[in-house]
């Protein structure tokens, strides 16, 4: 992912001076789909997991609405924390 040309993700990237990793899951089979976002602090281990759904508008367009304090949002529409990603080729 990049985000204000700042790249977050993969097996290796820096935040504040610590090195992470990023995987997401997602499951199409639930409605709404489900993502979850997995970053992982390579030196403790440590792992922050964040909740969301999707709605993939379009091939290379999904919204996405992320959960607070580990809970699952129930719709993008009621959602207050959602973005839209576009896959760049």
């Amino acid at each position: 992912m990049e985000s204000e040309n700042e790249k977050i993700g993969g097996n290796d990237f820096m935040r504040n001076g610590k090195k992470f990793s990023l995987e997401y899951k997602i499951d199409y089979n639930k409605t709404p789909k489900t993502l979850d976002l997995i970053f992982t602090e390579l030196e403790s281990k440590k792992q922050l997991k964040m909740p969301g759904i999707i709605d993939i508008v379009e091939k290379d367009i999904l919204l996405y609405a992320r959960g607070k304090n580990g809970i699952r949002p129930k719709s993008i529409a009621e959602s207050e924390d959602k973005i839209t990603l576009y896959r760049i080729k």
